[in-house]
């Protein structure tokens, strides 16, 4: 891919603040406004921009990250792809961004954290999670995502792999998926993983659940964007044929200073990636026990 330095695999995460630094070198008397647009959600959750600057977001009916959306002054008016075009400056392919600013691993902004839910949604989530279990570490957890996804069977991980992870002293284990699978069901009450999924109607109300938890360990899915985003210590679980946004050989992605990764060795064999997680998190408990 041209524009990036290093070994990229075969994809890219976006930041817009040389976009806008470019473009506002355009006299302007009024706030610029771009159009952005991708097709994955993942590839949506983009970063902070100068002031004097909007963002418009074209999305899909239904319109899971509208609430999120609405609580950054940085971004305008989510819009459906369904309706007429809004106004705007100029526009854009998201993953092309890159490519036209001349991006390397030195220049991507990457901010602690550029989103926040609604400060509505703290305190019920804090309440439940207070219900859940009050001296334990709190951990979200995102196994799978959209079964639809040309690499779900190679990203996402089968729950029966992930029961030495959750018998883990010392913590709670909070799903953090809207969508369970039926194979997962009983797995999931017999584990003994708390189950939101019912409250998680949208995009904001899992980052506010997020917002509440100590640490999330997801596959390559929207969560694991979303933790990153929110500045929350996420580890994201990839496979050895993962995007190439992770790039290779490196734990820190570039994109989100609070991410680990932990590398799968072979495809399909999650087993060593998930002791090594276990290891992980053993001394992360310990750490937060001390530190408490």
């Amino acid at each position: 891919m041209t524009g990036f330095s290093g070994r990229p695999r075969r994809g890219c995460w976006i930041a817009l603040e040389r976009v806008v630094a470019a473009a506002r070198s355009v006299t302007t008397v009024r706030p610029l406004h771009f159009i952005f647009h991708s097709e994955h959600v993942g590839s949506t959750l983009v970063s902070g921009l100068l002031d004097e600057t909007r963002v418009v977001l074209p999305l899909r009916e239904p319109l899971p990250l509208r609430s999120l959306v609405e609580v950054h002054d940085w971004l305008g008016e989510p819009q459906s792809l369904d309706g007429p075009a809004p106004k705007y400056d100029t526009t854009c392919p998201l993953l092309s961004l890159p490519h036209k600013l001349q991006t390397t691993l030195d220049t991507i902004p990457a901010p602690s954290s550029y989103l926040k839910a609604p400060a509505e949604f703290a305190e019920p989530w804090a309440e439940k999670l207070r219900a859940n279990g009050k001296r334990r570490v709190q951990v979200g957890i995102a196994w799978s995502g959209n079964p639809q996804y040309v690499n779900d069977v190679n990203r996402s991980i089968p729950l029966e792999k992930l029961l030495p992870l959750l018998s883990t002293p010392q913590v709670n284990f909070i799903s953090v998926q809207k969508d369970v699978r039926a194979t997962d069901e009983g797995l999931l009450v017999g584990a003994g993983v708390s189950d939101f999924r019912s409250e998680l109607s949208d995009f904001a109300q899992t980052a506010a659940l997020i917002e509440q938890l100590d640490l999330v360990i997801s596959v390559d899915t929207s969560v694991a964007h979303l933790a990153g985003a929110l500045g929350k210590p996420v580890w994201i679980a990839l496979s050895a044929v993962s995007g190439w946004r992770w790039l290779e050989d490196r734990s820190d992605p570039p994109w989100y200073p609070t991410a680990r990764l932990f590398c799968q060795k072979q495809v399909g064999d999650w087993e060593p990636l998930l002791a090594e997680v276990k290891n992980a998190l053993v001394a992360f408990v310990a750490q937060q026990s001390s530190s408490a």
